[in-house]
């Protein structure tokens, strides 16, 4: 299954049912706590999140390719959900969600540019669930997490009148990538959280 698909039909299925669900994701430690601070109500303004130096340099001579397991550091106050890969809020009020899939694909992602990006996944939302979603991007960087290059993505959309942000980390690892979906459900506060919970991402072959 192409590997865009998955990710939306992980944010659809939040949006349309309330909650996320995956079948074809690989397992993921919670390895602690990055913050103290739980979800809390906001006035639904985008804030700006910068990663500010969260992995690596990109050096694309220096690939290392390798196991695709991978941990981080999640949010105070998710736990796993029922599905493999997902993690959820405590508060089941709150839709928000952290997912993770591994893909078997030789596509290498940090060839494509922010441009080409959204145009993907405009176009996907609409091919695939008739949905006209158009997503804004607000950081689009290069980035390398143990010798593997990727893309950290921050994005926002409007879907029915609200607001719902996200960051998105896609690591190529040759024959199989990695991607990380960290969505935040609108009238809460994760996006912060998040960045710190990114900048935790390391693959397990390489602790």
């Amino acid at each position: 299954m192409n590997k865009r698909l998955v990710c939306l039909a992980v944010i659809i299925s939040i949006l349309i049912c309330g909650c996320g669900s995956n079948t074809d994701t690989s397992s993921n430690d919670n390895a602690g706590s990055a913050v103290d601070k739980t979800a809390a109500d906001s006035d639904t303004v985008v804030k700006e999140v910068k990663s500010d130096k969260i992995v690596e340099e990109f050096k694309e001579e220096e690939y290392k390719f390798g196991s695709p397991d991978i941990v981080c550091n999640l949010p105070k106050g998710f736990v796993a959900s029922d599905y493999e890969g997902e993690y959820i809020p405590k508060d089941k009020k709150d839709f928000s969600s952290i997912n993770q899939i591994i893909y078997e694909s030789d596509e290498n992602i940090t060839l494509l540019s922010k441009e080409e990006y959204k145009a993907k996944i405009d176009k996907e939302f609409t091919d695939t669930y008739g949905l006209e979603v158009s997503i804004n991007i607000t950081q689009y960087d290069k980035i390398m997490i143990d010798g593997r290059p990727g893309l950290y993505i921050v994005y926002n959309y409007d879907f029915r009148d609200q607001l719902y942000e996200a960051i998105v980390v896609e690591l190529y690892n040759g024959k199989e990538s990695n991607i990380i979906t960290y969505l935040q459900a609108p009238e809460h506060d994760w996006m912060e959280q998040y960045a710190e919970s990114a900048k935790t991402i390391r693959y397990r072959d390489s602790m």
